[in-house]
């Protein structure tokens, strides 16, 4: 149909000029057509005579000469035949009834290798009947039963066509691979043959194809010092290996394999690769500089010192006092009176070796935590706690028997104070050693030592006094000087300043004696009186009050003293009449007057009339009596009081078993008597082996001190 534009509705056409280019109008509906110029040109169809477009034929009249319409289509006649043959121009087979050409019905009308089509036409078979072939290497052609008909359809994906059936393929169409290291195949177009290929020399398979190889097959080479190189046994590539790092030894590889290179002063004395260099032959005294080498010494364990044979740790009793490793341990410390139980210690002219400990008469003593005595000749031995080297002997370990103190051979006075000690000598000059945190060494520093170290300036010493944290001196002049902590004004300079070297103390110039507590001092002057400084918390001070001071200040009610000492907070004197009065901190009774009262003034103790010399502890006092025998009193906790038990006493007790004293001296918790023989006995507290008889172990009553005769 065509559009009506003037009614905008579809109509039917009239005319060819109703239709588009190209169309025409055939009954009442436009359609397309083809051109022509006579009949040859529409098969089946007419040429109209007018339009010149092929048209269905309505009837006969409309065919050529003879031909009839048949389903609007022209076809000729039939045509007489006397045999097939004569038909198969047309396709067509022989009626033998009728003698015409006629279309066939089926294959048998058609003979031989023909079959009748679906147009009704004999043709030629297209294909042997239920024949199976390959139309391509992955399609397949399959015929039917008359050999009309061939039905191709594709193989499934990894398949090929052989021999008219889809199979699976054995390789990829034309794909190459590696048989092994050295042989490639190439899969045929079918997918099943194979060709096979060897690959030249110096070749080898990768990937299908042959390429050069990398490295000889299966062949080990060194990759750097340390590395090897291995390659696979197709020669495509190489492992880098690192030799293994073994103790003390450095890898190496050589010709391929790894080893290893002993490092400085290392040995592999076992031949076990495995646990490397396992010796220091710097230090093993069997590989004492190369394997096999052994050392050996004399008295003492073999020892390997910078790959040389030394003198290793010397059996009990002996020294390698010269120095010499051939000789080993050549020196007897037991009875060497030059090298007395260590090397270097020798013992004072005086003296004797026995057992490591030099034997000799002592002529003065001093006791703290530690305890010292000056020894017949000038020697000085000390021994109990030594923390901080306060025993003078180079170390810090504490020792239960007395040490020679190196370095001093004309002592004539010692005095220990709680860390440190020092040493008068006979030239008037002072040496310290141990704890200078305060300055306490006086020698201008804050160093600790443990070797004696000479105080700054100090030449004409005629007496020393030590404290807790500070010493005195008592000059030829009769002058003081002290040193040390200073909290109080224990120095008596005029302020709390601490001092590493002397300073004089302020308007004393006729002393006779000085004494020194705990952060406080005493001194007595040639007519009796006594003055004191410093701390003051429980009238140590003896001027009735309890504040302290800074510069010295007279003892109140003293005027005869001839004799001095001072503990940690407690002064007690002697007077010309063998009496004796003490003042001062009293929580153990330390005053002896029978109470436990601290007094700001002196006190005088009942019934102690023969007294010949005093010395004060830290919280307990002692003296000696005109009888040779000892008296304490105060605290008694660690048996310090030498009575054989341990109750304080606020009034004098005998000390157990003397009746020779020389010399008494008090100190922590525990004191110690210098005989007539010169022998030293000592009693109390024992932690750091203070006593000397070897031990640790308290004692209430006096014990002897090892090395004294």
């Amino acid at each position: 149909m065509v559009c009506d534009r003037t009614r905008g509705q579809c109509v039917a056409c009239r005319a060819d000029g109703d239709c588009m280019t190209g169309q025409v109008c055939l009954g009442d509906r436009c359609s397309t057509s083809r051109v022509c110029s006579a009949h040859r040109d529409c098969p089946g169809q007419l040429c109209h005579s007018v339009r010149r477009v092929c048209v269905d034929c309505e009837g006969a009249v409309d065919c050529l000469s003879g031909g009839v319409c048949r389903n609007g289509g022209c076809i000729e006649p039939p045509r007489a035949c006397v045999s097939t043959r004569e038909c198969t121009a047309q396709g067509q087979v022989c009626d033998g009834l009728r003698s015409v050409c006629v279309e066939c019905v089926q294959d048998a009308d058609c003979g031989g290798d023909l079959v009748c089509g679906s147009d009704r036409l004999c043709t030629d078979r297209v294909c042997a009947p239920m024949s199976r072939v390959c139309a391509s290497p992955t399609r397949v052609r399959v015929c039917d039963a008359r050999g009309a008909v061939a039905t191709e359809s594709d193989c499934a994906t990894g398949e090929s066509c052989v021999e008219g059936s889809c199979r699976a393929r054995l390789c990829t169409p034309r794909a190459a691979t590696c048989d092994d290291a050295t042989t490639r195949s190439v899969c045929g177009d079918d997918g099943f043959s194979r060709m096979v290929f060897r690959c030249g020399v110096g070749e080898r398979c990768a990937a299908g194809a042959c390429v050069a190889q990398n490295c000889v097959p299966l062949s080990v080479t060194c990759a750097s010092p340390t590395e090897r190189r291995v390659c696979d046994s197709t020669g495509a590539s190489s492992s880098v290996i690192a030799c293994p790092t073994l103790p003390s030894a450095t890898p190496v590889c050589n010709g391929g394999l790894c080893s290893f290179q002993c490092n400085p002063s290392r040995g592999d004395c076992d031949r076990n690769a495995s646990n490397g260099c396992e010796v220091d032959l710097s230090a093993d005294a069997s590989n004492c500089g190369s394997c096999g080498r052994p050392c050996a010494s004399a008295n003492a364990s073999p020892s390997c010192v910078s790959g040389l044979c030394a003198v290793g740790t010397c059996n009990p009793g002996f020294g390698d006092c010269d120095g010499v490793a051939s000789n080993g341990c050549e020196t007897s410390l037991l009875t060497s009176v030059g090298h007395c139980g260590r090397c270097g210690n020798a013992c004072d002219r005086a003296s004797t070796c026995s057992g490591g400990s030099c034997c000799g008469g002592a002529v003065t003593i001093a006791r703290y935590e530690s305890t010292c005595a000056v020894r017949q000749g000038g020697s000085v031995a000390c021994w109990g706690r030594n923390d901080y080297g306060q025993i003078g002997n180079g170390t810090t370990t504490n020792l239960s028997v007395p040490t020679t103190v190196q370095g001093i051979s004309d002592a004539v006075e010692v005095a220990v104070t709680a860390n440190s000690a020092c040493a008068r000598r006979a030239n008037g000059a002072v040496v310290c050693w141990g704890y200078n945190g305060n300055g306490e060494l006086g020698n201008g520093t804050r160093t600790n030592s443990t070797m004696a170290v000479a105080v700054s300036g100090l030449n004409d010493a005629v007496e020393i006094s030590a404290g807790l944290a500070h010493v005195c001196a008592r000059r030829a002049s009769g002058g003081v000087v002290c040193w040390g902590a200073n909290p109080y004004g224990g120095l008596g300079d005029g302020t709390q300043t601490s001092r590493s070297t002397p300073v004089a103390v302020r308007n004393l110039s006729d002393i006779v004696e000085i004494a020194t507590g705990n952060s406080f001092s005493c001194a007595r002057h040639a007519t009796g009186i006594v003055s004191c400084w410093g701390y003051n918390g429980n009238g140590q001070l003896g001027n009735g009050t309890t504040n302290q001071r800074v510069n010295p200040e007279t003892v109140i009610g003293l005027t005869d003293a001839v004799e001095i000492a001072a503990g940690a907070n407690t002064v007690c004197a002697r007077s010309a009449t063998r009496a004796v009065l003490c003042w001062g901190d009293n929580g153990a009774g330390q005053l002896g007057d029978g109470t436990t009262t601290s007094a700001s003034r002196p006190v005088t103790i009942v019934g102690l009339t023969d007294v010949t010399a005093l010395s004060c502890g830290v919280s307990h006092v002692c003296a000696r009596r005109a009888n040779g025998t000892a008296v304490c009193w105060g605290d008694n906790r660690y048996g310090g009081l030498g009575d054989g038990t341990a109750m304080s006493r606020s009034s004098p007790v005998a000390v157990s078993g003397l009746t020779d004293v020389i010399e008494i001296v008090a100190g922590v918790f525990g004191s110690c008597a210098r005989r007539a023989s010169g022998s030293v006995a000592c009693w109390g507290f024992n932690r750091y082996g203070q006593i000397g008889n070897g031990t640790t172990t308290d004692s209430a009553v006096p014990v002897l001190v090892s090395g004294f005769p």
